[in-house]
């Protein structure tokens, strides 16, 4: 929420109070049984790819875990192999069905597997190629014709030095014995299990994820005691030979003794394991959380591997957000997206676009479309590997209008006034005394009172936490990745914090990990010199850096020089004022302060600045401080002006993306400008190396990322020549900034690394220079 600035003229009107591929199978008739077995495989190696997909603390396992993916290419159409269970007199034969059910079931599960898996591992393929081979190896082996552990076990990859992974053999052979053992074995591998949800180390793998994995797979009760049922009482008539198919591929036979207690056995065995898997599926639910007495981290994106960007779509419609997300954002490598407010919000004549910020109620119904449409697109952007953020509302309700009721976009009627609003409901007594902020150096003022006549909430009182929470939780039901937490500067850390804490863990159908919390950055406007600052809010998650945003525009507009820029870097933020790089989310511009509004004033950099702006986010790409987010806008002339819209109000859409990254009907489209995209598998690519070989002039600041980038910017208004430490191996690269490698052929600027690892350059006033290992051509 932006907040009085000295350059803007305000007005008590409502407008003025916010300026703010397929893959198919058979089905089988019934099921063998031997596919407890196959299940345990199937939801391992289920676990295995959630887990290397979501979440810092899993990117560093995702060689380790890798290694036990199965390959598609590899296991369709595998050669038959037979495994036998041997149970007192009874034999049962199976070919190809668990190998075959483990690939129908784990390849039909998730496009979202073969889309991250080949992308975003380098060394993915051959690793999971190696792994495939073992099973073939299994396949052709005619000497297997015993399911034997002792036997089948040693092939099965090693994880006994992967921190955080359980010991998948010992499982292994838990689940082997389910047959032969009944029930007391299941029991052993639960409490196999349960020893794992005590074990304070076991982080990457939960249990209650394991089994609640498993059970996925598990018929219903009805359906489990039809089929073993079935099973059992067909080998009676016939004991001698009864058999039947599964799929197309799958042959099961049972060759049985005539003797009564062989009848008994096999009738006991169909009545003990549908209430064994009865059993089985409650124990998740009884399972310790892992978290417990733990601090909660909201600092966590959870972008999927390899990402490292989010952009601000401001004022997008989910349908066109589903589409940017598949066809631009996922495959240009963006890891989030930012939507603006979903909720509910006043409708103002002139449809400007802070509306939005202005609440009726909170129902998901916006321009942007209802939640419908918004679950839809939520599920989209994942299936492209692009998370998504909500912008949320909660300081505060609509201010009072020229007419009552106001209406909002769901058709709900209000009286701001009389501080009315049905819809959540919210009465007067949900509201904090009737004032206006006068003085920033009273933390109490600033937190209780009105911001510019917007109706302020009180988030002390338990109902309206509990209608907060009840929103948030909503929106994580859907599968939203956190929130951008608006105007959190005029709410109290406290009642914050006693929201936060009661938020659901993200949803693990969206390939979260287990117990993570909402990632969530705060609206903090911290220039310095006011009683809110933004370290009072840092304990509960991420703080949007107003600093960063008014320091690169003085820097690249030339009022301070390069060496400035020193700041703006992980291990000199905080010698300088800003907040530390964990706690930051930095931007070169927002929707607010590129109308003016809130912090940094024409101090700011926007698209209307050309290449000082593309400088600027090529150095917020390229230095290591913070998490980044970009902005996409539209072409404006008056700062209260909304999105582009038809003359139904409809907004219009931004088109097809262009080779030149262009947009129609008057939005910008920045994140869609190959400078920019490229500049964002810049920072993909150098996001885990350290900044080092620091280099400053007057009138130049140049860097390495580890030995695999190279950045160097004049900031200054002359030509610099030098000669700078590039840290890359010899050769010519291509300039991200100029131009596109395609092959060996460059589009831009070719730039040559000499032996000694220096480069040679000429700099125009207010260019850069970018270089990545990825980019040589020669």
């Amino acid at each position: 929420m932006a907040e009085p600035s000295t350059q803007v003229t305000k007005s008590s009107s409502v407008r003025g109070t916010r300026k703010a591929g397929s893959f198919t199978t058979s089905t089988p008739t019934r099921t063998c049984p031997c596919s407890i077995i196959c299940v345990a495989c199937v939801t391992f190696s289920d676990i295995l790819f959630r887990t290397s997909t979501s979440g810092r603390r899993r990117r560093q396992n995702d060689d380790a875990l890798m290694s036990f993916a199965f390959s598609r290419s590899h296991l369709v159409g595998i050669t038959p192999i037979t495994y036998s269970f041997s149970s007192s007199n009874a034999l049962i034969s199976v070919r190809n069905g668990c190998l075959g059910s483990m690939s129908a079931i784990f390849f039909a599960s998730s496009r979202t597997f073969r889309a991250t898996l080949f992308n975003v591992i380098p060394d993915g393929v051959s690793r999971i190629r190696d792994t495939a081979s073992t099973f073939q190896g299994l396949a052709s082996n005619a000497s297997q014709s015993a399911f034997n552990p002792s036997s089948i076990l040693p092939s099965v990859p090693s994880n006994v030095n992967v921190p955080g992974v359980p010991d998948f053999a010992n499982i292994l052979r838990s689940f082997s014995n389910v047959i032969p053992d009944g029930v007391s074995r299941i029991q052993d591998a639960a409490s196999t299990f349960q020893g794992l949800a005590s074990n304070a180390s076991q982080t990457v793998f939960n249990p209650s994820t394991i089994l609640s994995q498993f059970a996925r797979f598990v018929p219903t009760s009805d359906q489990r005691s039809s089929l073993f049922s079935n099973v059992a009482n067909a080998l009676i008539p016939n004991p001698d030979q009864v058999g039947f198919r599964q799929s197309s591929n799958v042959e099961v036979n049972f060759s049985t003794g005539n003797d009564e207690t062989s009848r008994q056995s096999r009738s006991s065995l169909a009545n003990i394991i549908p209430d064994t898997f009865a059993r089985l599926s409650s124990i998740p639910n009884s399972l310790p959380r892992s978290d417990s007495g733990s601090s909660v981290n909201h600092n966590d994106p959870h972008y999927y591997p390899g990402r490292h960007v989010m952009v601000h779509l401001f004022e997008w419609t989910f349908d066109d957000i589903a589409m940017e997300c598949e066809e631009v954002l996922g495959p240009a490598g963006y890891g989030g997206v930012q939507v603006s407010p979903v909720n509910e919000y006043v409708i103002v004549p002139s449809r400007p676009w802070w509306e939005r910020y202005q609440p009726i109620s909170y129902t998901i119904n916006s321009r942007s479309g209802n939640e419908r449409q918004f679950a839809t697109m939520v599920r989209r952007c994942q299936g492209a590997g692009v998370r998504v953020y909500v912008d949320i509302v909660v300081n505060h309700m609509a201010a009072p209008g020229g007419s009552v009721p106001l209406y909002g976009t769901a058709g709900s009627p209000s009286d701001p006034a009389n501080r009315d609003f049905p819809a959540v409901p919210y009465n007067r007594t949900h509201f904090h005394s009737d004032c206006t902020i006068q003085n920033y150096q009273n933390a109490t003022d600033v937190r209780d009172c009105a911001l510019n006549g917007l109706p302020d909430l009180n988030q002390s009182e338990p109902y309206v936490q509990d209608r907060i929470v009840e929103f948030m939780n909503r929106l994580i039901e859907l599968g939203v990745a956190g929130f951008r937490m608006d105007a959190s500067k005029h709410m109290e850390p406290a009642d914050l914090s006693a929201i936060y804490k009661r938020l659901n863990f993200l949803k693990d159908s969206f390939d979260f990990p287990t117990n993570a919390s909402p990632f969530i950055y705060q609206e903090v406007i911290d220039l310095g010199n006011e009683a809110v600052t933004a370290s009072q809010y840092t304990d509960l998650g991420e703080v949007t850096e107003f600093k960063y945003s008014l320091f690169i525009g003085l820097i690249f507009h030339g009022s301070l020089e390069a060496p400035a820029l020193q700041a703006l870097t992980k291990n000199n933020a905080t010698q300088f004022g800003l907040t530390p790089s964990e706690s930051a989310l930095v931007f070169v511009d927002n929707h607010d302060n590129q109308r003016g509004h809130g912090a940094g004033g024409d101090s700011i950099l926007t698209f209307k600045d050309g290449s000082k702006y593309v400088q600027a986010i090529a150095f917020t790409l390229a230095t290591d401080y913070g998490t980044v987010r970009l902005m996409s806008s539209y072409n404006f002339t008056d700062t209260n002006q909304g999105p582009p819209a038809d003359g139904r109000e409809n907004i219009l859409p931004p088109g097809n993306s262009t080779s030149d990254g262009s947009c129609q009907n008057g939005w910008v489209c920045e994140h869609r400008w190959p400078v920019v995209r490229r500049l964002v598998s810049f920072r993909n690519l150098v996001a885990p190396a350290p900044l080092t070989d620091v280099q400053i002039t007057s009138g130049t600041f140049a860097f390495c990322r580890g030995k695999i980038g190279f950045a160097v910017f004049n900031s200054g208004k002359e030509t610099y020549n030098g000669v700078w430490k590039a840290c890359l191996p010899a050769g010519e690269y291509c300039d991200i900034i100029s131009g596109e490698r395609i092959s060996t052929e460059c589009t831009g600027t070719r730039v040559l690394v000499n032996e000694d690892g220096t480069v040679s350059l000429t700099l125009p006033a207010f260019s850069s220079v970018v270089l990545d290992i990825v980019r040589r051509v020669s």
